[in-house]
């Protein structure tokens, strides 16, 4: 009996003993999982710190690259950090220029804009953080250029690199810096040369056969076949493009699609067949016609404005005084219908200037008020870029005989007189179906303008609600599922049509000749009124009505803009990033 109890008391002992390893067991588990999970933690922790400061530091250097591309752009890519291939550091007029605060120059060159807590300045980001970056730009061949920049946050660093590359703004037969709709005519029309708008691209023959010849037909956008700029329906014309290359020979359709003027119906950026490896845009057209395409960045309008860039660079000014000063310079005044405004305009006989040895010896004449040019046939062997802020008007043929390198560049329109133009004419203030007849007139010049793709008063919507803000109808009934027969046209007898050319004749039965490219810069300040009251100087007119009958128009890109010899002087010049990558 004894010995039972005691064998009983033994292993009660055991097993209290056995449960006393396993809590032990358990709590030196638990702790070293518990100073695991605070070693994790606070690791976990550290990573993260450190990889928000590297993220910040990376952020900081591609500020600093694009604080160093917006500049090149600004200084039309002619100013740099540094010389070819970064040998050494840039100086003197070259030197690049920018509007950054509270930024130096170091010891190798390098733009420099850093921030701690013991500056009198504030951080570029919300920190207490020390950060900052330094940037070089040079060009490592003449048409290519590179940006390097380096960042930091606190004591992360990150560098970036990004490589441009250049072409003249004139190797474009028609080049929009937002949309463009330029392709809207009621007789058809061959575009020769590579066409390019940095929004979408409006595809629409007005009833009639558009051909585009050309290499390269892009947008920064999409490329829209049901309908042009101003919204309205495709319902009749063709549109044949080369496929492979310009002069291929070889003609595929943009098909309009049935029903006709139904959005993502016609072969467009919205069909779901675009982007088809077999059947898609880049198979029918061998990648001539590329849609979401980078970016062509410009030289800025303001390059335009007093001040900057054509102004400092022209040797040759035309002001509100110069038809005092010069004798090949007397005033006149236009009446332009399709603005129901008069123009008072310095009017320039050029060959007179020419006599005069007043021709601009670098090619460059600089306007800060509305001028017109005439007796212009011969520009004396000289190429020449008039550049302005304000309208240019030409009267009769243009750089016709010994032909040069022209460029027309206003930040507002530019007009076509024939030379049958009469100021005082009896016609200038009826309606357009009794305009001044015009006589047939070639322009040979490269044509950049300022207004925007839609500057008819009646079509614009400037507030993005989707209805004219003229007479507040919907352009759509339904935005959403745009068809022709859901589309409202604003247009009343005597409104302007829709792209509206710069012409206020009656050019019915009359050629008009232009052999150049057509750039649309599209940074015009319009009126603040689409009636145009009150108007400022610095402002340019809705188009209130429509000046002009149509001419037939042979409007070619000149293949001579493409060669150093053919530009004009102080062409400008458009860039594109083709790499961004850290390094």
């Amino acid at each position: 009996m004894v010995i039972v109890m005691y064998c009983k008391s033994l292993e009660k002992n055991k097993e209290e003993g056995f449960a006393l390893v396993l809590v032990l067991v358990v709590l030196m588990t638990l702790t070293v999982l518990g100073v695991g999970v605070m070693i994790s933690t606070g690791t976990n922790n550290a990573l993260s710190r450190n990889f928000e400061k590297a993220t910040q530091a990376m952020n900081m250097a591609e500020i600093g690259a694009k604080v160093a591309y917006r500049e090149v752009i600004n200084s039309g890519y002619l100013k740099t950090t540094h010389t070819m291939n970064k040998d050494d550091s840039e100086t003197g007029e070259r030197l690049l220029e920018t509007g950054l605060q509270n930024y130096y120059v170091d010891g190798d060159g390098n733009f420099v804009w850093e921030w701690d807590s013991g500056m009198g300045y504030s951080p570029m980001i919300n920190t207490t953080l020390p950060h900052g970056f330094l940037f070089s730009v040079y060009y490592n061949t003449d048409n290519s250029f590179v940006i390097e920049c380096e960042g930091w946050y606190d004591k992360n660093h990150k560098r970036i690199r990004a490589k441009g590359e250049l072409e003249t703004m004139f190797q474009f037969s028609y080049f929009a810096s937002r949309d463009m709709g330029e392709f809207v005519r009621g007789a058809s029309q061959e575009i020769k040369g590579k066409v390019h708008a940095n929004g979408n691209l409006y595809v629409r023959p007005s009833g009639s056969t558009l051909w585009v010849n050309t290499s390269q037909f892009s947008a920064t956008g999409l490329i829209i076949r049901s309908r042009d700029a101003w919204g309205r329906p495709d319902v009749s014309g063709v549109c044949q493009i080369t496929k492979n290359s310009q002069d291929s020979g070889t003609w595929v359709e943009m098909d309009p699609g049935s029903p006709r003027g139904s959005e993502g119906v016609a072969f467009e950026s919205l069909n779901p067949n675009w982007n088809s490896s077999g059947a898609g845009a880049r198979s029918l057209w061998g990648g001539v016609v590329r849609d979401l395409v980078p970016y062509k960045s410009p030289p800025p309008v303001r390059n335009l404005e007093i001040g900057e860039y054509y102004d400092l660079n022209a040797d040759l000014h035309i002001t509100n005084t110069s038809h005092i000063t010069y004798g090949w310079c007397t005033e006149a005044t236009i009446y332009n219908f399709n603005e129901q405004m008069n123009h008072v305009v310095k009017d320039i006989d050029v060959a007179a200037m020419i006599a005069a040895g007043d021709f601009p010896g670098n090619g460059l004449v600089y306007c800060t008020t509305p001028t017109r040019y005439y007796n212009a046939q011969n520009l004396g062997g000289d190429r020449l870029t008039i550049s302005s802020t304000s309208t240019i008007y030409t009267k009769g043929d243009f750089n016709t005989i010994n032909k040069q390198g022209a460029s027309l560049m206003t930040m507002h329109r530019v007009y076509i007189l024939s030379s049958a133009w009469d100021d005082a004419s009896p016609k200038l203030f009826n309606n357009k179906s009794d305009r001044p007849d015009a006589v047939d007139t070639t322009v040979n010049s490269a044509i950049v303008d300022g207004a925007p793709t839609i500057d008819e008063y009646n079509w614009v919507d400037r507030d993005g609600d989707r209805k004219y803000d003229w007479s507040g109808i919907n352009i759509y009934n339904d935005w959403e599922n745009k068809t022709a027969a859901g589309f409202n046209n604003p247009n009343d007898s005597g409104d302007p049509w829709a792209n509206c050319d710069d012409l206020i004749e009656d050019w019915g039965g009359r050629t008009l000749t232009k052999l150049g490219t057509t750039v649309h810069l599209e940074g015009a300040v319009m009126a603040d009124d689409l009636s145009n009251t009150g108007i400022q100087s610095d402002e340019l007119a809705w188009v209130q009505r429509t000046g002009y009958n149509p001419p037939t128009r042979i409007y070619m890109y000149d293949p001579d803009l493409a060669t150093p010899s053919g530009q004009p002087p102080f062409t400008p010049l458009i860039g594109h990033i083709t790499a961004w990558e850290p390094f």
